[in-house]
């Protein structure tokens, strides 16, 4: 299946956007695990002196997601939701492993409650064009990068 060259101008722009040149030096780099697993373990301890702090708590669930210890890091983001309900990252997070787990439905569901209150959040327009190409539902993801554009479109855009 060829993918539309449009498809693959606003795919390329949204990932300039996300991981470009305007990005700080230090999200460039991709950390090692053994960092994350370090990491981790100081989280956990930071934890048990406040355990009602969501920020580190989502912090954890992130860096043990990018352990691929995916259930651990679903349970501390769903903590999360159920202290904050509108504290989208988290929802972000779970719908991210969703789609890393191969669960497009489900991480497609999370993305459409967080779309119904916050149309035009950049994250979750993002990883929905994310998981159309994942998917392969390349329709899908033009849509929703066309979706995209239109509600973060500034004079340099046009």
């Amino acid at each position: 299946m060829r993918i539309p060259q449009r498809l693959l101008c606003l795919v390329a722009l949204i990932t300039l956007e996300r991981f470009g040149f305007a990005a700080p030096e230090s999200e460039k780099k991709t950390p090692k695990t053994s960092d994350f697993a370090d990491e981790v373990k100081v989280l956990q301890e930071k934890l048990i002196k406040a355990p009602d702090d969501v920020d580190l708590r989502l912090k954890l669930a992130s860096r043990l997601s990018w352990l691929k210890r995916y259930p651990e890091a679903r349970i501390e983001a769903q903590k999360v939701i159920d202290a904050a309900p509108k504290y989208w990252d988290a929802h972000i997070l779970i719908a991210r492993i969703d789609a890393w787990e191969g669960e497009y439905a489900d991480a497609r569901q999370r993305l459409e409650t967080i779309l119904e209150v916050v149309p035009d959040h950049k994250e979750a327009l993002t990883l929905s064009a994310d998981i159309g190409l994942w998917s392969k539902n390349f329709d899908e993801s033009e849509a929703v990068s066309y979706t995209h554009l239109r509600a973060h479109e500034t004079p340099e855009h046009l």
